[in-house]
């Protein structure tokens, strides 16, 4: 619920959801080990400063129950022959956030076009866990001609303290090419590139039924990331076979082409992409359909 009538704007959540795969930080575990059962309630303030910038304070009351992933001791990860064990822990805290977000953004049919937007963002976790973190997100948009534009978003985040946690992105709306394979560490960045274009103006089908659809707009792009438990153990580059040469070491990156139209209820999204390690292409290219604006 969120009541924007009068300032500040004040919103209150209530929730429960099964919170997928976790990540341990413990050596010997296996690298997906968990997921949660989350349930908790919230407030949050958003106050404007001015017409693109704001303040926002909010706190969630949270209830986290794990499972934990077994797996038979002769037959290792068969996966046949593991499953999910019964409760193996609940964690009851306060999850506090201060936030500073400016935003002056102007969005075409699927994405924005010009403009920038940033979000600043520290946290805590304080009870049964006790953990803290940061996030920075910087979005910037340069208009060409009006239909055109070069848009590019960095992104950095990281989790401290004694019960600090690993996440995971990879995918359409992170790193491109990396649904099936995610980095993971307690810190994480990673950046896109894009050139926005109009592709298709629109077509139209006479017959059987008569559909037209419109406004077609392309993409080009790179993302890169990366994530790390030690920043001691992370390594950037390393010597590729030729002199001078060099190629990705713990980066990820990958190249491709994206298709988006704007279906009015939503927005459709392919990506087509391959993994890149400067030096050559890796693996093959592989599309993917996601629903959702353009960062």
């Amino acid at each position: 619920y969120l009541n924007q009538r009068r300032r500040p704007f004040l919103s209150f959540a209530a929730y429960q959801f099964m919170g997928g795969y976790g990540y341990s930080t413990v050596p010997g575990y296996p690298e997906i080990y968990l997921k949660r059962l989350v349930r908790g309630v919230g407030a949050g303030v958003q106050y404007p400063l001015s017409r693109f910038r704001r303040l926002e304070l909010s706190v969630d009351a949270v209830h986290e129950t794990r499972f934990r992933w077994a797996c038979d001791a002769i037959s290792g990860t068969n996966i046949w022959l593991c499953g999910w064990e019964g409760e193996e822990d609940a964690y009851a805290y306060l999850a506090p956030e201060v936030a500073f977000v400016h935003d002056t953004a102007l969005f075409g049919s699927t994405g924005p076009l010009s403009g920038r937007r940033s979000r600043l963002s520290a946290g805590a976790f304080v009870g049964e866990r006790r953990a803290h973190g940061l996030e920075a997100d910087y979005r910037f948009y340069w208009n060409v001609r009006k239909r055109y534009a070069f848009a590019l978003r960095g992104v950095f985040a990281g989790e401290w303290g004694r019960d600090r946690e690993r996440m995971a992105f990879g995918g359409p709306y992170s790193l491109r090419g990396y649904t099936q394979d995610p980095l993971y560490g307690t810190s994480l960045a990673f950046a896109n590139l894009e050139f926005r274009f109009p592709f298709i103006e629109g077509f139209a089908l006479a017959w059987p039924l008569r559909l037209g659809i419109y406004g077609i707009r392309g993409a080009l792009f790179c993302d890169f990331g990366a994530a790390w438990d030690d920043p001691a153990d992370f390594r950037a580059l390393r010597s590729g076979r030729g002199e001078g040469s060099f190629r990705l070491e713990d980066v990820r990156a990958s190249c491709g082409l994206r298709a988006a139209v704007n279906l009015g209820f939503m927005i459709l999204r392919w990506d087509l992409s391959r993994r890149t390690d400067l030096a050559g292409w890796v693996g093959k290219a592989a599309g993917e359909v996601s629903i959702g604006a353009e960062f």
